[in-house]
């Protein structure tokens, strides 16, 4: 760094040294040709005289370069983010950030899971020969393997590296998940081939019908006939076996059996 200096100007009037010059001008002119001088003229000049030596003396140490204050140095811990957040505040935060993200993935996924109606409309989001659906579920397992009751290493002394794993890979399986949703929205039946198609379509309808049902023997009759639907597109591969959806149904249609002969 530059050694920077700051000179002070002098606060004495330039008049004072000037008079000062006049006055020993006008004495040495008086003495060179004789004249005698008055004394109190004489003691006059030379109070000026010292006066302006003074002055100048004083200008002197003031005119002299000050070294500028040197800058206030803080202690590298209690600058920027590092003095309120340490690696592992840090690392508790981006942990706490990752189950929120991976939470919402597996929050919005149950919706379809545990709906007959997300199973029957969209059955792309199932269908593992799809990349998109693969990659979902690759990610998502993942997730699944990475994710520990609490964070690795513990509060007090985090691990960085698995906390950053997972991290990246709830950041993947959201991504994922927003590809593999579209994509089953997008798709709906149209991978299907007509008769498949037709039964899907018509399993929609009778669990429509089982909601609005008048008795829970009829509500009964409707989701059975939707379970076996569902059943048969199991079998040709269009819908996973053992969904969480077909067990839903099944707890829906046993609960109405049940009521109906009550």
């Amino acid at each position: 760094m530059t050694d920077q200096r700051v000179t002070r100007r002098s606060p004495v009037p330039a008049a004072v040294t000037s008079v000062a010059v006049v006055a020993v001008v006008a004495v040495m002119a008086a003495l060179s040709v004789g004249e005698t001088v008055p004394w109190a003229v004489t003691g006059i000049l030379g109070g000026v005289l010292v006066a302006a030596l003074v002055a100048w003396t004083a200008a002197r140490e003031i005119g002299k370069p000050e070294s500028a204050p040197a800058p206030h140095r803080m202690h590298p811990a209690a600058t920027g983010a590092q003095a309120a957040e340490t690696p592992a505040e840090r690392a508790r935060a981006l942990w706490a950030d990752a189950t929120d993200r991976h939470d919402r993935v597996l929050t919005e996924y149950s919706e379809w899971e545990l709906d007959p109606r997300m199973l029957l409309s969209y059955p792309a989001l199932w269908n593992y020969a799809l990349p998109e659906t693969q990659e979902f579920f690759t990610a998502m397992e993942r997730c699944s393997r990475l994710r520990t009751g609490d964070i690795p290493g513990g509060p007090k002394n985090p691990h960085p590296g698995a906390v950053e794993d997972y991290d990246a890979a709830t950041r993947r399986l959201l991504a994922a998940w927003r590809v593999a949703e579209q994509n089953a929205r997008r798709t709906g039946h149209d991978r299907l081939s007509a008769p498949l198609a037709k039964d899907a379509d018509r399993a929609l309808k009778l669990l429509s019908h089982a909601d609005g049902a008048a008795t829970e023997a009829e509500e009964a009759s409707y989701l059975s006939q939707a379970s076996t639907l569902l059943h048969r597109l199991t079998e040709r591969g269009v819908i996973p076996p053992r969904t969480k959806a077909e067990s839903a149904l099944e707890v829906r249609r046993a609960r109405a059996l049940e009521a109906g002969h009550g």
